[in-house]
């Protein structure tokens, strides 16, 4: 079942993205939604939280030194253990006042005991080979559809396995928007 608390995140607050629908039913993907991104399960919408930021983390400086082949992580410290919007393995969800969806990545958190983790970045102290944005690893691949002007639905490719979840922005400095799945 659907829960959204509000953690980090304003209903209330943004622009309202019009789809060219009269409709004005707040369960209607095709009805006018405020900018964000909202999940749609059993025929209800609920908009994904902003995940409150702890801190920004660099390790491996050291290792790196000592070693020219290591490298430099910069990770994303989340505030608490998992998201308090849970979803279904397989939702769909909406992005309203976006005008790209290249730029957005879907990415499986680390999971600690008191926060959530996004590697951001690993850099070899010898090269300039980076890897910025989200490890291969932790990508989850997904299909998105325009189905108005800056409106556009998204689905995975497979089920999520249990976990954390966030949507990152690759181009902007949009803060994260957190979701998880418990089975």
């Amino acid at each position: 079942s659907l829960v959204a608390i509000g953690q980090g995140f304003s209903q209330n607050a943004g622009t309202v993205i019009s789809t060219g629908s009269n409709s004005t039913d707040p369960n209607d993907p095709m009805s006018p939604h405020k900018q964000g991104i909202w999940l749609y399960v059993e025929n209800k919408m609920a908009p994904l939280p902003i995940a409150a930021m702890k801190e920004m983390k660099t390790s491996g400086f050291i290792g790196a030194v000592v070693n020219p082949l290591g490298r430099i992580k910069e990770k994303t410290v989340f505030i608490g253990p998992r998201s308090d919007l849970r979803t279904p393995a397989n939702p769909t969800f909406y992005f309203y006042g976006y005008d790209d969806m290249r730029h957005w990545s879907l990415a499986k958190l680390d999971q600690k005991k008191d926060t959530r983790e996004l590697t951001n970045s690993a850099t070899g102290v010898t090269s300039a080979s980076t890897t910025n944005g989200v490890r291969d690893k932790d990508l989850i691949q997904f299909h998105s559809e325009q189905i108005s002007n800056n409106v556009y639905k998204v689905t995975l490719n497979s089920p999520l396995k249990p976990g954390q979840y966030c949507f990152v922005s690759q181009m902007t400095a949009l803060a994260p928007f957190d979701f998880g799945v418990d089975r």
